[in-house]
């Protein structure tokens, strides 16, 4: 029986970490052709940030593929957990570390560049009229 609670643990170690937008494309949802980190689907407008998701249509969000499909599907863990073992079989988790680095998700702040201060001050100058 595949549901047993080792090959669901064994599972789970392995799909946790799958990349959100490979589960969004193959659920038929769509990306916004203006913001790339919205995605259209039939629970609603979703943000996805590395890891994460957010719904702003129903207010709730989470983090992985697992929450994700569980989002998607209106699915239960385990359902979640077989769903996408059998949907991405061959998922190498240690690839998938390097796609979900925290650190490519850190601010950084840009780089002083003198010669765009005037049109930036132009602009603020802009703005204060208008308000």
């Amino acid at each position: 029986m595949p549901g047993t609670f080792y090959e669901i643990k064994k599972k789970t170690d392995r799909v946790r970490r799958i990349d959100l937008i490979s589960v969004l494309k193959l659920t038929g949802c769509v990306q916004d052709k203006y913001d790339k980190s919205k995605w259209h689907t039939l629970q609603g407008t979703i943000s996805i940030c590395g890891p994460k998701f957010m719904n702003w249509t129903k207010g709730t969000g989470g983090g992985g593929a697992i929450d994700l499909v569980i989002h998607l599907k209106n699915s239960d863990f385990k359902n979640a957990v077989l769903w996408l073992a059998d949907t991405f079989p061959a998922y190498d988790d240690k690839k998938s570390a390097q796609i979900i680095s925290p650190s490519k998700y850190l601010f950084q702040e840009p780089k002083k560049n003198a010669a765009k201060l005037p049109q930036v001050v132009t602009y603020l100058s802009k703005v204060r009229c208008i308000l």
